[in-house]
């Protein structure tokens, strides 16, 4: 399948710079990222499927009510 896309100049030649270095395609770095992101939002898609809000508020109960310690505060 081909798909066309916009990119900023700037990434387009961070993009080819690297490829160049790598000796591989544009096509495959590309194809790389776009594989590692799908891979990474099916996760959080699995992860937030699992998620209960009341097991988060139960959770959150559980936490002392108190003021951070001096070393905790920013």
């Amino acid at each position: 399948m081909t798909v066309s896309i916009t990119i900023p100049d700037e990434v387009f030649h961070e993009l080819a710079e690297l490829a160049q270095r790598q000796s591989v395609s544009v096509e495959r770095i590309v194809t790389a990222a776009v594989t590692d992101q799908l891979t990474y939002w099916r996760r959080i898609e699995g992860l937030a499927s699992r998620a209960s809000r009341d097991r988060f508020l139960a959770a959150l109960d559980k936490v002392p009510d108190v003021d951070p310690s001096p070393e905790d505060r920013s």
